[in-house]
């Protein structure tokens, strides 16, 4: 895997946490397409997507 894509996805994935903390849980269902607006790499959105939903529900 190559460790671009994967800080990518960290990068994604705290953009992500950031705007459920500002907007609220509601988000959660709009985030795929916030990461697709954002990077067209299937795998970095999937890992970006992982990370946030696994990180906000614990």
């Amino acid at each position: 895997m190559n460790f671009d894509k994967r800080t990518r996805a960290r990068e994604l994935a705290i953009q992500g946490l950031y705007q459920l903390d500002v907007q609220g849980s509601d988000l959660l269902t709009s985030l795929g397409q916030f990461f697709m607006e954002n990077d067209p790499d299937g795998l970095v959105r999937k890992l970006a997507s992982d990370w946030t939903k696994g990180t906000w529900e614990n």
